[in-house]
């Protein structure tokens, strides 16, 4: 039988494509002489006939990058798309202020720094409505107000 009728018994068998299967030269004698499906089955034993190993697409330089990306790396202006804020997401800016802000008035109140409890309650409201950038303004309006205490202030 011709190799080609081989080739795609062959292909039934081992389920994979026509284009796949390889032989081996040196027993073309015998893979010639094969007519049925069992003779086809005997030759893929003896390693006559052979599946080729389908080519995938490789991961080495994917991994590699994501190793870089672990370390720190590969996150210069050459990759950067989008403005920081784009980058960061607004919302996450502003918890991470608000969070910063009422953390520190929530310590001063715990160390009893606030004259009243009205003055926290004016600046935690004040945080609440983003009227500070950040701590170091949220300071100078209680210490411009005079809400702490002032021989308190010193440690700060």
């Amino acid at each position: 039988m011709s190799i080609a009728s081989v080739k795609r018994m062959a292909s039934d068998i081992l389920k994979a494509g026509v284009s796949r299967i390889k032989y081996d030269p040196t027993k073309l004698a015998d893979i010639e002489k094969a007519v049925t499906k069992d003779d086809v089955r005997a030759l893929i034993k003896q390693k006559a006939v052979k599946v080729k190993q389908k080519k995938g697409v490789s991961r080495a330089l994917g991994r590699a990058h994501d190793e870089e990306r672990r370390k720190g790396r590969a996150h210069k202006f050459s990759r950067r798309k989008g403005t920081h804020s784009a980058r960061a997401g607004g919302k996450k800016v502003w918890l991470n202020r608000i969070r910063a802000q009422r953390r520190l008035i929530k310590n001063l109140k715990m160390k009893g720094m606030f004259i009243s409890n009205a003055a926290y309650r004016e600046t935690y409201l004040k945080i609440k409505g983003g009227a500070f950038p950040d701590k170091a303004r949220v300071l100078m309006f209680l210490n411009e107000k005079k809400y702490i205490k002032a021989k308190e202030i010193a440690k700060k």
